[in-house]
């Protein structure tokens, strides 16, 4: 479908369906936020490594945050001139060809084909970096869908992701319909990035039928529109054009105005994500730790590392910090300013306790054995000299992308880092990172980035903003710089050193414990 223009009196809807919260926004053409809604999604955690979600509280989030967003915005439901959908992005989700799943969304934080995805990178590591950018977050969970679970494999027409997946059912697509954006496809393991296809040489090493996989659509493409049924479960009238959407990652960017090669960025959400803007598409084969996405401009690319350090945050304070919670909830205030009030008064490097917070295996680079240590508490610390090291061990991982950003792109001269993500709340979190970074931290106005992002591409989708990149840039405001100081900076370094000697030393150890778990079926 091709864009077609609209009135620029009419309004804009942004869905964000993140990992554990789905959100729902409303906006004019100027970028003014009218009306919100966000609604918890649930992981469920039914034995040790297993991590999924059900496909139809998705959309059951999607709707209904739509609908209270519309209603909190009052506004004519007649005067929305499109939609969009971001969601998150390492997972996988099959479908028959009537568009009924037939099997749970495979979350990212899934650990099952933990062994297959080691297996591919055994076998043309090096190859899948090429071609895909990126060590497979979700490429693993097809093998073992259909090494595992025939059943399920035998009644998949498509693998897709979850934005497409509501999208599919608010336009009423069937499978021969099904698509994946381009910002979601590094993840595959599967695919050519480069050129925004699938890749058939990585497809017949792994032999993974490209009949299982959808086509490949830009972010602004039309791919239907509302349909009646539909349309009533949201609050809309039908014919409301929907574009394809992207990767939650991807709309926070956008939001940002994270489009200018050499801008730094640090999303701060369930995964951590630090990287810079680039030009080009720019692999790191060397030492397989940064990743390399597509941006949702023409020749745009984004390389990023990830550490899955707010999963890891918000264990430690809902296994912890019971006491904290309670308090916070008398008090009308958030558990974790107050652990953020408490762990400020302590110094960096919290007293001398050291974290390494991969509960779940590292993800960049990848070593799935690595978990969660930490070392140098004694009877005298406390729960929040544990809390602040998660925090401070996240920067730490933010160090190594660094260095390994200014070694592959040795051209650009990196001046700030632009945050955004729930994390970005925190002022103590943002001090921590500046200062083991040596940048600026600057925090933008706007905490809506990826429901105004995906906004954005609703608008770009149907002609509102012709001139997407001008829209982003002139959307995105700072509020709040936050500069380094360099004795504390220079402390930092010390701990950040020892932190990757720590892992670099323990590997063996790590790779031992998984194979202790392994032989005795744990």
């Amino acid at each position: 479908m091709t864009n077609t223009p609209i009135e620029r009196d009419s309004y804009l809807v942004g869905v964000d369906l993140g990992t554990t919260l789905a959100k729902a926004a409303v906006y004019d053409t100027t970028g003014r936020l009218l009306g919100e809604a966000f609604r918890e999604t649930q992981i469920r955690y039914p034995r040790p490594g297993i991590a999924e979600q059900d496909p139809a509280e998705f959309y059951q989030s999607a709707v209904s945050t739509i609908r209270a967003a519309i209603e909190q915005a009052r506004i004519s439901p007649h005067r929305v001139a499109a939609l969009s959908i971001d969601s998150q992005a390492g997972g996988i989700l099959g479908i028959d060809a009537d568009w009924k799943p037939v099997m749970h969304f495979d979350s990212p934080l899934d650990t099952r084909s933990t062994p297959l995805k080691q297996r591919m990178m055994a076998t043309a590591g090096e190859r899948i970096f090429e071609l895909s950018g990126a060590s497979p977050t979700y490429g693993q969970k097809l093998l073992w869908c259909k090494e595992e679970n025939p059943q399920a494999w035998k009644r998949v027409y498509k693998f897709i992701q979850p934005a497409a997946y509501v999208a599919g059912l608010l336009a009423g697509l069937s499978g021969e319909q099904a698509y994946m954006e381009t910002t979601f496809i590094c993840w595959s393991g599967l695919s050519d990035t480069a050129r925004m296809a699938w890749s058939e040489e990585l497809c017949q090493i792994f032999d993974v039928p490209l009949r299982v996989l959808p086509r490949i659509v830009s972010a602004y493409e039309i791919i239907g529109t509302l349909q009646p049924a539909a349309a009533r479960d949201c609050g809309l009238p039908s014919g409301v054009p929907i574009a394809a959407g992207c990767a939650d990652a991807a709309a926070t960017l956008l939001g940002a105005g994270v489009i200018e090669p050499g801008l730094l960025f640090d999303i701060s959400g369930t995964a951590c994500i630090f990287g810079a803007c680039i030009n080009r598409y720019q692999t790191d084969v060397a030492t397989r730790t940064l990743s390399c996405m597509n941006g949702i401009l023409p020749g745009q690319f984004y390389q990023l590392g990830i550490v899955l350090g707010g999963r890891t945050h918000d264990w430690f304070v809902h296994e912890f910090c019971s006491a904290e919670t309670n308090d916070s909830t008398a008090d009308a205030k958030s558990v974790y300013a107050g652990m953020d009030a408490r762990a400020a008064s302590l110094p960096p490097g919290s007293d001398g306790v050291l974290c390494v917070p991969h509960l779940g295996g590292r993800w960049n680079p990848p070593e799935p054995n690595v978990r969660g240590l930490w070392m140098g508490f004694g009877w005298g610390h406390r729960k929040e000299h544990l809390y602040r090291s998660i925090l401070e061990a996240v920067a730490y991982e933010y160090a190594f992308f660094l260095d390994r950003l200014r070694t592959t792109i040795p051209a650009i001269q990196f001046e700030e880092v632009r945050v955004m993500g729930s994390g970005a709340k925190s002022r103590l979190w943002n001090e921590i990172k500046s200062n083991v970074l040596g940048l600026p931290y600057r925090k933008l106005a706007r905490n809506d980035l990826a429901t105004w992002g995906s906004a954005l591409l609703a608008g770009h989708a149907v002609g509102i903003f012709t001139d997407l990149a001008a829209a982003a840039r002139a959307s995105a405001k700072v509020t709040e710089d936050i500069l380094p100081d360099k004795s504390t900076q220079q402390l930092y370094c010390q701990y950040r050193l020892l932190y990757h000697e720590v892992l670099k030393r323990n590997g063996a150890s790590f790779d031992a414990l998984a194979n202790i778990a392994i032989c005795n079926g744990i």
